[in-house]
């Protein structure tokens, strides 16, 4: 039983991966946080004072060399 149980879960860990590689490669996640983001700031539930930003991200110059 322990040997269906571990080819069940093996499956189900293949599958959720896949999925998720697939959304985030259509950027679902960027999506559905500005889709939360436009709900709650119009109604005022954003504590905009606990708020951070990161500007992390730089174009690479000569190709990253």
């Amino acid at each position: 039983m322990a040997a269906v149980a571990d080819r069940i879960v093996r499956a189900v860990r293949a599958t959720a991966h896949r999925r998720f590689t697939e959304w985030t490669k259509a950027r679902v996640w960027a999506k559905l946080h500005r889709l939360v983001l436009d709900e709650l700031g119009p109604r005022g539930e954003l504590d905009w004072s606990r708020c951070a930003i990161d500007s992390v991200n730089m174009r690479a110059l000569k190709r990253g060399n």
